[in-house]
């Protein structure tokens, strides 16, 4: 009996091994596919990735990014290798300047009366407050503006005068042919009896003159001949007045005579 029980315990342990080398097989058969798995195809599994960065984030624009941001890479900083300059500012446009325009020339006038000719190309342009006219048709006369012109000595002469003053443009001795003869036969008719005071040569533009002051009545007078393409008388005087108050004007109109065509 005592065998027959004996027998009967080791005939059930048996299958208990066998399950047990089952179990062991299939564990080990599923630990193989596993480490195998996880190796990957060739065998050699994947460096793991110990400097600790981050994967890539994929390029998607961050939330609020402006549209169209997706995929670009980031702006290069100046000064880095590869970094482009950044594009010129665009120049303001606007419609192009007008050319300048040329400079206004002025023309250069000559105040006149209504009856007179442009002064001649030798002649000088009047001074400041003065005006000019042509007589004989070739001799210009500078005057004052305030002044008025006149005909006297039966319409053959020309009188400039402001009432006292009078300046006055006659035609020679046909006869006589120097500045000194001219004003010497103006003398015995324009100043017939008048004493003479003082005389002298002088030049006008160039050409010779001859002065003779004299005396007439207390009042003193200048008789001038002049001896230039067109011969002159100039016979100056004053009534009312000490000839000095208007010697200044008279100087100045025979320094402004011309003479042209």
């Amino acid at each position: 009996m005592l065998f027959g029980k004996a027998a009967g315990g080791s005939g059930e342990q048996k299958p208990n091994i066998v399950v047990m080398a089952v179990l062991v097989v299939v564990i080990l058969v599923a630990g193989f596919m596993v480490v195998r798995s996880m190796m990957g195809p060739g065998g050699v599994s994947a460096p793991a990735d110990t400097s600790g960065a981050s994967p890539t984030p994929p390029m998607s624009p961050a939330p609020g990014g402006p549209p169209g941001a997706a995929g670009q890479p980031a702006p290069a900083v100046p000064g880095q290798p590869g970094a482009q300059p950044p594009p010129p500012a665009p120049s303001p446009t606007g419609p192009a300047a007008p050319p300048a325009a040329p400079p206004v020339q002025r023309p250069t006038t000559v105040a006149e009366s209504p009856a007179t000719k442009p002064a001649p190309s030798r002649g000088t342009a009047a001074q400041p407050g003065m005006r000019q006219i042509k007589v004989f048709d070739t001799v210009s006369i500078s005057y004052p503006a305030s002044w008025k012109i006149t005909a006297g000595g039966g319409n053959i002469c020309a009188v400039f005068t402001d009432g006292k003053a009078l300046f006055e443009v006659h035609p020679p001795d046909p006869k006589a042919t120097s500045a000194k003869a001219i004003a010497e036969s103006a003398l015995k008719t324009l100043a017939r009896g008048a004493t003479v005071a003082a005389r002298g040569s002088d030049k006008m533009r160039g050409y010779d003159t001859y002065w003779i002051a004299v005396t007439i009545g207390g009042a003193t007078a200048r008789i001038v001949g002049v001896d230039g393409p067109t011969r002159v008388v100039l016979f100056e005087h004053v009534n009312g007045a000490p000839f000095s108050a208007y010697r200044g004007i008279f100087n100045k109109m025979q320094a402004g005579i011309a003479f042209g065509g």
